[in-house]
């Protein structure tokens, strides 16, 4: 049995006047409002697709594991302790051998390859929050085409009430005489081919639930109209831009790359250096003896290949280092680039918008006049369905041109990795 929202229950005949017409108001008032208040905004969805994405869990798996990855380069410069079993050469004699040692001086090896693993975390953390922001967008889209649709559902549905209402005018002018079957068969072909419209329009708009449904794990109920971010406002000035443009995911996964050849240069330098430790040894004779040697001393090695000797894995680090500091530029340069185009396509939509609303209002006007004329004999049938036709089409046609403003302004701020403050900003 469907849950009943809420219950208005009937006055008693007693009540029944201005008092009780009052109350059932205020209890209507009060209904509406308890359902507005169940409908699901955007910032909810997204919190719930957030947990059931198996994408976004396995990132956070893997951020998990980089920070342990920083760990494990830590304890380069941690005691080490070490136990190994020896035997003679007549194999009569068994011994352990425990050596502990800690390392004095590497010339900034192990500092560098902590500074790589720690910048490999950043970058599996930009991963992660790419992949949140494009889940957020993602679900963004199918609100923005839910919502759509519903706008044009309803568009629709006063242009098929339209089309009935000339196929009624007809029907009285063929019964005055003042035109003949033709007139009707229009009419009723409008109306089909409105209703298929209209049809399309929430199919559309069921596959946009379902497939929201799928990436949320759960019904969609009643959806609230995602909000408007107001990006052009942000980003106004050219400092604006180049700030967004230092925090994008893509820029600082190629920052986190150029740390990461960075500290390849410092540890193939290093490499050619001794590492000095302090090492402490001793040895317990295990096979019947009371046999015991133990030394402290100070230890100095180098491990040297052939391309360390010549200096060939520096020069290597370092091509690496030019390469990563390029592709920086270049991401650099093209979210720069990016975010110039999304300004013009976003103020040229915006100014689209204006124009349509305009044209919008001046088709109604024209189509009043023309259905009153049409009433009285002095307009063709095609005249008001033309004019009809337009004003519907202008209005489909401004329902797609504020919807594509709103998904372009919501791409630009997940290019640059803000779509989920913003978002969630507007909900404070």
């Amino acid at each position: 049995m469907p849950t009943r929202i809420c219950s208005i229950p009937e006055p008693a005949p007693a009540t029944i006047g201005v008092r009780a017409f009052a109350w059932m108001v205020l209890a209507l008032v009060l209904c509406a409002l308890a359902s507005i208040s169940q409908a699901q905004t955007l910032q909810q969805a997204v919190l719930i697709a957030n947990k059931v994405d198996p994408s976004i869990a396995a990132l956070r798996q893997r951020v998990a594991r980089e920070t342990t990855n920083v760990e494990i380069s830590k304890d380069a410069r941690r005691p080490q302790l070490s136990i190994e079993g020896d035997t003679g050469f007549d194999d009569d004699e068994v011994g352990v051998t425990l050596t502990v040692s800690q390392l004095l001086a590497d010339w900034g090896l192990s500092k560098s390859q902590i500074a790589a693993a720690e910048a490999g975390r950043v970058k599996v953390v930009t991963e992660l929050k790419a992949e949140v922001e494009n889940l957020t967008y993602e679900i963004s889209d199918l609100y923005f085409e839910v919502d759509s649709a519903r706008r044009r559902i309803a568009r629709t549905r006063e242009y098929v009430a339209f089309a009935r209402r000339l196929e009624g005018y007809s029907r009285d002018r063929v019964l005055a005489g003042l035109a003949n079957a033709s007139e009707v068969a229009r009419a009723r072909l409008e109306i089909a081919r409105s209703e298929e419209q209209l049809y399309q329009h929430q199919v559309d708009q069921e596959i946009a639930r379902a497939e929201l449904e799928f990436l949320m794990g759960q019904a969609v109920g009643q959806m609230t109209p995602p909000p408007k971010l107001s990006l052009l406002e942000q980003m106004h000035s050219s400092r604006n831009v180049i700030a967004a443009v230092i925090g994008a995911p893509d820029y600082v996964s190629a920052t986190a790359d150029v740390a990461i050849a960075e500290a390849g240069v410092k540890a193939a330098r290093a490499s050619r250096k001794p590492a000095i430790r302090l090492q402490a040894q001793v040895r317990q004779d295990l096979s019947g003896g009371r046999g015991r040697s133990s030394a402290v001393g100070l230890t100095a090695g180098v491990d040297l290949s052939t391309s360390s000797f010549r200096g060939r894995e520096v020069v290597a680090a370092e091509q690496s280092l030019l390469a990563a500091r390029q592709a920086r530029t270049a991401i650099e340069r093209d979210l720069q680039n990016s975010m110039r185009n999304y300004r013009q396509e976003l103020q040229a939509l915006a100014q689209t918008k204006r124009s349509l609303a305009a044209q919008v209002e001046d088709s109604r006007v024209v189509l009043q006049a023309y259905e009153g004329q049409f009433r009285a004999g002095q307009r063709d049938l095609i005249d008001l369905l033309s004019t009809g036709r337009d004003l519907y089409e202008t209005q489909i046609e401004q329902i797609e041109v504020e919807d594509e403003l709103n998904r372009k302004e919501y791409e630009a701020a997940r290019t640059l990795g803000l779509l989920g403050a913003l978002l969630f900003r507007k909900s404070r």
